[in-house]
């Protein structure tokens, strides 16, 4: 029961401390003072509850439903923390934590610039609703509450085996991608909660300054949670890339451009006292896509589209999903409408050979591509709603809209840092870009020798190099003078690199089917691959047997072996096969060998 009235004391908490903020902005400085202490409390309850779920699952308490269904004593000591945050309830008290603990450095910084009230208000309202959803998906429920219909099962059973991690699940990355996942996403409540707290103070340009290192740590630490999630999907998922737009990948993507859209904008504001009301709007909807993304992704709408498991968390749950979306829409909206008029006032417009006027370009590029893609995340749902059949929407429909998007969105960086603030002329513009402009033809002449002849491609790898090289000399420049300002180059410079990554990767990768049968050399794509047979691995796990299935591959002096993986697992009672490709990762190029199914012990296809 210990855990159980944690968290409803959670959620009490986290209701004093929501209302005392909100009563301090008429009553003062008292109520100010309590909310602050409740939200002390909170912090040290939700402390005391993820320590206490921690504790439990690693001393393998299978009398709770979460604990049973996730883990299991066979599970090496990082996989085993994992199972703390692998399924539905433990992640919202991962996100919960995340958010308490930013929240908890948020308040000396916010009570230092005059902001406590405002800003607290609705960071604590947050929680609230993240309280509530752990009293909806409870991470302590006992198994004879969950399965109480089931016969066999009576008050204090407790299993003497867990069901197990989900063996797609048993990977390094696990203890790295979910944890930085979700400080980004717990972070992404700050610049939305300084909007809501500027809009309510009426200050319209001074939260720009206080709230924009917030905005560029979630920025950050979301887009490097992203990046580590695609190093996981290549070695795991066996697509033969970083990127499948799978909408759980979607799901981390959208708010994350949003953010990057906010930080240029967010800089404007800060240099001319323009785009007011779209940094209001942009900080608030940025959230809302957390919270959309959250609810595509959690309440199992998606899940017959999408290669991660998620299920239906269950009627009450996917409602509050609902309702947090909503309310916080209705919030935000409600808030910029009240304040229109005021903000009306500051509006500015730029000169077209500007800093400010090519850094709004491409933050609307951004957001077209944030909108683009909640459309074709959000299609299955839509299709539906209108009584069409519910798919996904195919990869394509991503990939052929991105490109004519990207390549505007890398010239427009260039361009924006060839201008100064307020006007420019068009010749000095041109004066700056004279070096990189050489340079990015000479390099898309070479990358045109080595292969890249598409005309969307060249015209990618073009933009991608001539980003490449502005960044790359206005950061040589800055280093001499105040390195403390590189950051932004260094950034942009590795978007472009990644663009450049893309035209090798994406767009000029090889696939080919074969089918091995032991013993027998199969010819593809220039390589002979001879499959020596298979070796068992990891016999010490009682619940799978896992397999490594060796191919030699061969091309004229180059020989290595790679063994992609098979394995069958009590997790899903064998009836299937797991399956993880067998990488030989070069400098040049990667051998990627993706298993499909087997037939027989000695036949791979």
């Amino acid at each position: 029961m210990f855990g159980q009235i944690l968290i409803h004391l959670l959620f009490g908490t986290a209701l004093v401390t929501t209302a005392s903020y909100f009563v301090s902005l008429k009553k003062g400085e008292v109520f100010q003072m309590v909310g602050r202490n409740m939200y002390r409390l909170f912090a040290a309850l939700m402390v005391l509850a993820s320590g206490w779920l921690l504790y439990n699952i690693l001393t393998h308490n299978f009398q709770y439903s979460y604990i049973w269904g996730h883990s299991s004593r066979d599970l090496p000591l990082n996989l085993l923390i994992a199972t703390f945050y692998s399924g539905q309830e433990g992640s919202f008290m991962l996100w919960a934590f995340f958010t308490t603990m930013i929240g908890l450095a948020l308040l000396p910084y916010v009570r230092r610039h005059k902001y406590e009230s405002e800003v607290m208000s609705f960071f604590s309202l947050i929680l609230v609703f993240l309280a509530l959803m752990l009293v909806a998906k409870n991470p302590f429920a006992y198994v004879w509450e969950t399965f109480a219909s089931d016969p066999g099962i009576y008050e204090g059973f407790t299993p003497a085996v867990g069901r197990g991690l989900n063996p797609l699940l048993h990977n390094g990355w696990i203890t790295i991608h979910p944890p930085i996942l979700f400080i980004g996403f717990a972070s992404m409540a700050v610049p939305f909660a300084f909007a809501m707290g500027a809009l309510l103070k009426r200050s319209f340009h001074e939260w720009i300054d206080v709230a924009l290192p917030w905005t560029l740590f979630a920025t950050a630490v979301l887009g490097f949670g992203i990046m580590l999630g695609g190093f996981w999907a290549y070695e795991s998922l066996g697509w033969g890339g970083f990127w499948g737009w799978d909408p759980v990948e979607n799901s981390s993507l959208i708010p994350w451009l949003a953010a990057v859209a906010l930080v240029h904008t967010m800089i404007v504001q800060k240099k001319t006292k323009g785009l007011v009301k779209t940094n209001f709007t942009i900080a608030i909807f940025a959230y809302l896509l957390v919270l959309y993304s959250t609810f595509l992704t959690r309440s199992g709408v998606l899940g017959d589209t999408s290669v991660h498991s998620f299920v239906e968390p269950g009627m009450f749950a996917k409602m509050l999903l609902i309702a947090f979306v909503a309310i916080f829409a209705v919030l935000g909206i409600a808030m910029i409408l009240l304040r229109r008029r005021d903000i009306s006032v500051e509006k500015k417009e730029f000169a077209p050979a500007s800093r400010e006027f090519f850094l709004s370009i491409g933050a609307a590029l951004t957001l077209a591509s944030a909108i683009i893609i909640t459309l074709g995340t959000s299609w299955p749902v839509i299709a539906e709603f209108i009584g069409q059949p519910k798919v996904a929407v195919d990869v394509s429909f991503y990939n052929t809209m991105h490109l004519p998007l990207v390549i505007a969105i890398l010239l427009t960086n260039a361009a924006s840092l060839l201008l100064k603030w307020r006007m420019s002329s068009k010749e000095d513009a041109f004066k700056k870009s004279f070096l990189a402009l050489g340079l990015a033809i000479v390099a898309t002449a070479i990358s045109f020798v080595l292969g890249v002849r598409e005309i969307g491609y060249m015209l990618l790898t073009f933009a991608a190099w001539f980003s490449l090289f502005i960044n790359a000399e206005l950061a040589l420049k800055i280093m001499r003078g105040n390195p403390k300002f590189i950051g932004a180059y260094v950034s942009h410079a590795g978007i472009a690199l990644l663009m450049l990554g893309i035209v090798a990767t994406a767009g000029y990768s090889q696939l080919t089917h074969a089918q091995l049968v032991q013993g027998e050399t199969v010819e593809a794509l220039g390589y002979k691959l001879t499959f020596l047979g298979r070796e068992q691995v990891e016999k010490e796990f009682t619940d799978k047997e896992k397999y490594k299935y060796h191919i030699r591959v061969e091309k004229g002096d180059f020989k290595t072996t790679i063994s992609p993986v098979l394995f069958w697992s009590d997790f899903n009672k064998r009836q299937s096969a797991f399956l993880e490709p067998g990488i030989k990762w070069s400098l040049k190029e990667d051998l990627y060998i993706s298993p499909k199914s087997t037939e027989t012990e000695d036949n791979l296809n």
